[in-house]
């Protein structure tokens, strides 16, 4: 569609919670686009990934021009190669970000005449962090080590730079209903890691072949 190629909010809009915005395509907000809301709370995204979304014009994952201010809390925004585009784009609107990830995108956030404040977010594999002015602190460039981004798997493995380093924001649970945080501090992103696969193989004692 023309905007929010996802989900588009024209209207009203609380909360969206543990959700999964995939190979969307859109003009604006290939994932998610928000304009037009009335009033002034706050709007919030939690426990999202938003993976391999385009935008012909602005915001891969997703576009804002509105009121209401937008909070992205423990939400993972990443491609498997590099998108053209911004990952996240906000127009004469106010952004936060907490305990995210931006990954593989052009741009990571670009604040066109608004406020975006971004916290504990970790930056890997982009052309530029933002474009615009950013409040920023607690950032992390690395390697989230996603377990394989070319399936839509962005669990977290083992290393990644992303784990046991985000703020307490009383989220507890992750995207998958799994407990948050498993040790003192939770994982930024949407996903609670790190996932680590188990072999088992089976052991057999005393058999003699007749």
């Amino acid at each position: 569609g023309h905007g929010g190629g996802g989900m588009y909010v024209g209207r009203r809009l609380a909360l969206s919670e543990r959700s999964w915005f995939i190979h969307n395509t859109a003009a604006l907000g290939g994932g998610l686009a928000i304009s037009n809301t009335s009033g002034t709370a706050e709007m919030k995204v939690v426990n999202s990934l938003f993976a391999r979304n385009q935008a012909a014009e602005q915001g891969a994952a997703v576009y804002l021009q509105s009121p209401r201010p937008l909070h992205l809390i423990h939400t993972t925004i990443a491609d498997i190669g590099l998108n053209p585009q911004a990952a996240v784009y906000a127009v004469s609107s106010t952004v936060q970000m907490t305990n995210s990830i931006v990954a593989s995108h052009t741009v990571g956030l670009v604040n066109v005449g608004g406020q975006i404040t971004a916290t504990a977010t970790v930056y890997f594999g982009n052309g530029a962090a933002h474009e615009g002015e950013i409040s920023e602190r607690e950032a992390v460039v690395g390697n989230p080590r996603f377990q394989e981004p070319a399936v839509d798997d962005y669990r977290l493995g083992v290393g990644s730079v992303a784990i046991d380093n985000a703020l307490e924001v009383g989220v507890t649970a992750d995207i998958l209903g799994l407990a948050r945080p498993v040790n003192t501090l939770p994982d930024r992103g949407a996903y609670e890691g790190p996932f680590v696969y188990t072999l088992r193989i089976p052991i057999v004692f005393g058999r003699e072949e007749s």
